[in-house]
């Protein structure tokens, strides 16, 4: 084990701890520690089940806060049904914890900021008394509230008129970005995709000083692993005699995820002999080959589940990255998405899975049938896994932060 006793640092991360980014700001945080870096985690929920290193996560569960963060839903409901659009996702600013929660752990070197939306006040981020580094997750922190802009570039002026507000009130994500405007201090960014990179390099919040914007890819949690898919399927109870189609659901009513384009791209493969299985809540799909597994938090099963799959089908429209995307190639599978976003970083086109047409139905059913077909299946598995391992892999990761954390500290030296 290396020794970075000199470095500590402490990851704010909003939220339950079984969400998609808390669990790749812990992969990084268990990374770091087995680096040998002193590192915590400042969380606004309760722990659960299964979270490693317990004692390195503190929590601000107490009675106020509780009942700060209920106020904060409360009013988040009432702004959502009187400003924002149907299945817009939209957030303000603002935060239920004072700042003194961060600055109480008085022998920190470096507070690392990740997913904070409605734990804390972004636009008092200069009341933190430590130099800060902000892990961006989604477009959130680059613009008026929105968390996915699509086609629209407002953040890149003003955010004025947000298509996602609605009419007459889509002015408030000006004043929001404004906000936002003033209130960030001078911090450094680090962005989990080159997608995500180049946005807030055009942003009007970090485009100023682009040399404190920093692009360090995201962390796949070392739990996930390679399984024989034969040994996978046993371990599932699944026959062989079917190719499976793996798509992974947490709201199929998400217009970004793309559930509605997956689905036709599947009704065109509707007359194939083919085994579609899904793991997430609330799945429906119209057709009779489905399996559902349910939603897993047991990442032993989630592997085989990967594992046993001959293509996994991520039809989001637009992602900063794509961690089951990833999840799923570690564990030998190649993937199918659209040659867009933040998954552009993880799909070599061709190589280790299809990168289809945005946002083409039917390019990604052609995808689907390339993967399934191909003469060097096997080549396609072992690239899929080789990507991963090399450029998401928790140490190679957490490394490239702890360079990052010793300029923080040699510029503060130097100050």
């Amino acid at each position: 084990m290396e020794q970075h006793q000199r470095i500590r640092v402490l990851h704010v991360i909003a939220g339950d701890l079984s969400g998609g980014a808390a669990k790749g700001a812990l992969a990084l945080h268990y990374a770091l520690l087995s680096k040998g870096l002193d590192s915590y985690v400042l969380n606004d929920h309760k722990i659960p089940d299964g979270v490693k290193y317990f004692e390195k996560i503190h929590t601000v569960d107490s009675v106020e806060n509780t009942f700060r963060r209920r106020i904060m839903s409360l009013f988040r409901r009432l702004f959502f049904k009187v400003f924002v659009k149907e299945n817009s996702i939209f957030n303000m600013n603002f935060g239920y914890i004072s700042m003194n929660e961060i600055n109480k752990f008085d022998n920190i070197d470096v507070v690392n900021l990740h997913w904070v939306t409605g734990m804390i006040d972004v636009n008092r981020l200069n009341k933190i008394k430590r130099p800060i580094v902000w892990t961006i997750r989604d477009m959130w922190p680059v613009t008026g509230g929105c968390h996915y802009a699509f086609e629209c570039e407002g953040f890149k002026k003003n955010c004025k008129d947000c298509p996602q507000l609605k009419r007459g009130k889509n002015k408030i994500s000006q004043y929001l970005l404004n906000k936002k405007n003033h209130g960030y201090p001078q911090i450094k960014t680090v962005s989990i995709s080159g997608w995500l990179h180049e946005i807030v390099n055009s942003s009007k919040l970090f485009s100023r000083n682009k040399n404190n914007n920093y692009f360090i890819p995201n962390t796949i949690s070392s739990d996930f692993f390679f399984e024989n898919k034969i040994t996978a399927r046993k371990y599932l109870n699944l026959t062989n005699d079917k190719k499976i189609i793996l798509l992974g659901v947490q709201n199929q009513t998400d217009y970004y995820k793309g559930f509605d384009l997956a689905e036709k791209a599947l009704e065109i493969l509707r007359d194939k002999n083919y085994l579609i299985c899904t793991f997430g809540r609330h799945v429906n799909i119209s057709t009779n080959n489905l399996l559902n597994f349910g939603f897993i938090s047991d990442n032993i099963k989630l592997s085989n589940i990967y594992a046993a799959a001959d293509v996994y089908l991520f039809p989001s429209r637009q992602e900063t990255f794509g961690k089951t995307l990833a999840e799923a190639m570690k564990c030998g599978t190649p993937a199918v998405s659209f040659n867009a976003s933040g998954q552009k970083d993880i799909i070599d086109h061709k190589i280790n899975g299809y990168l289809a047409e945005p946002y083409s139905p039917e390019d990604l059913a052609r995808g689907i049938e390339w993967v399934l077909h191909h003469p060097n299946y096997d080549e396609l598995s072992k690239n899929a896994r080789k990507k991963v391992e090399e450029k998401f892999d928790g140490k190679i990761v957490a490394q490239q932060y702890i360079d990052l954390y010793k300029k923080i500290l040699e510029e503060k030296t130097n100050e």
